[in-house]
């Protein structure tokens, strides 16, 4: 019996191993802290039966930055992506952020390992797709940081840039 019981704990051993399991509860191989995002809404955000409500600000990073040009180019996909999450194989991070009209906030974003791009998706009642996606490629090198300021509107994003580098 504890023969059973030493192989199978064994076997567990290995295959935690092999995957390169991460015991830390999902923290990133990554660069900490690479983005700051800095967000502002307008007071008429996500503008919908005759007033403004919060919305869903998504944060997504990839490996290939094709994997979130077709978020941009479809409401449809758009749209089953704010309902099942990961819709690509390639998609390697998913935060999301409660944004209230009105609102300004700077949050920090740890940057993937395996990430090459990052994603600004808005999640508005009335889905346009290419105003409501925002993907700015990783500096390349060693430090992926930079900043990403966005500012939302009534019904898409009406600003969103990146500065490469950071002091924080």
């Amino acid at each position: 019996m504890w023969k059973k019981a030493a192989i199978a704990s064994i076997a567990f051993t290995v295959c935690l191993l092999i995957s390169g399991c991460d015991s830390s509860g999902g923290s990133y191989a990554g660069q900490p802290h690479a983005v700051k995002l800095t967000w502002r809404a307008t007071t008429d955000l996500n503008w919908f039966n005759e007033r403004s409500h919060t919305l869903a600000l998504y944060i997504v990073q990839a490996k290939k930055a094709k994997s979130l040009a077709k978020l941009a180019k479809s409401s449809d996909q758009l749209l089953e992506f704010v309902k099942n999450g990961k819709p690509d194989k390639d998609i390697t991070s998913i935060d999301r952020i409660t944004v209230q009209p009105g609102g300004m906030q700077s949050d920090y974003i740890d940057a993937d390992s395996e990430s090459t791009c990052i994603g600004v998706i808005a999640a508005y009642y009335y889905v346009n797709a290419p105003n409501a996606v925002s993907v700015f490629a990783f500096p390349t090198g060693a430090d992926k940081r930079m900043s990403v300021d966005v500012v939302l509107g009534k019904e898409a994003i009406l600003k969103a840039t990146k500065t490469p580098g950071g002091d924080w």
